[in-house]
């Protein structure tokens, strides 16, 4: 990691749902959920002064093997097969609640990208089409014609993504930082 960060920490980071802790692991450098007993990935987290934020705080993370954490092109959460720069992609941790379990490692926390999407542990999937009626125009041949028009949800998943809060609900995590 780079000497421009103002800090550095490792943690592992849980997925909090229905009051159970879940994993993040890295799968084939993907970052999935995992089960409730497995062993969380260790990142190395790097607290830095984001140029793109006029010099405010942003958190980098990298897998334990050193690749950068992103979400590049709308993909899955992966650690980055190129070196992204730094600062790189980066995210500012939003503080929920500290001290869980009256643990002072532990922290209660949702991740947001710079450009103002959450990570989150849900998908869009077309669940159904609907029909609308096609909107007049007088060119048109068929003025009463129907279209079908797909219908997006969002469903719980086992893979870490970016969206907006309009789109799916952010995931939130416990931050434990280790020594």
């Amino acid at each position: 990691m780079s000497e421009i960060y103002l800090q550095k920490a490792k943690g592992k980071l849980y997925l909090l749902e229905d009051g159970d802790r879940y994993a993040i692991i890295v799968n084939q450098d993907e970052l999935q959920v995992g089960g409730i007993l497995d062993e969380p990935e260790c990142f190395d987290i790097g607290m830095l002064a984001h140029p793109s934020l006029d010099g405010d705080i942003a958190f980098e993370f990298r897998t334990s093997s050193g690749k950068q954490v992103t979400g590049r092109g709308g993909r899955v959460l992966h650690g980055s097969h190129d070196d992204l720069g730094t600062p790189g992609p980066a995210m500012q941790i939003k503080h929920l609640a500290g001290d869980v379990d009256g643990n002072p490692r532990l922290n209660e926390v949702q991740l947001q990208t710079l450009d103002s999407r959450y990570v989150s542990a849900h998908h869009r999937v077309i669940t159904r089409y609907e029909k609308r009626r096609v909107p007049f125009t007088w060119t048109g041949l068929t003025p009463n014609a129907m279209e079908k028009v797909p219908v997006w949800e969002s469903q719980p998943s086992d893979r870490l993504r970016y969206y907006t809060a309009q789109v799916a609900p952010p995931a939130t995590f416990i931050l434990e930082f280790v020594a």
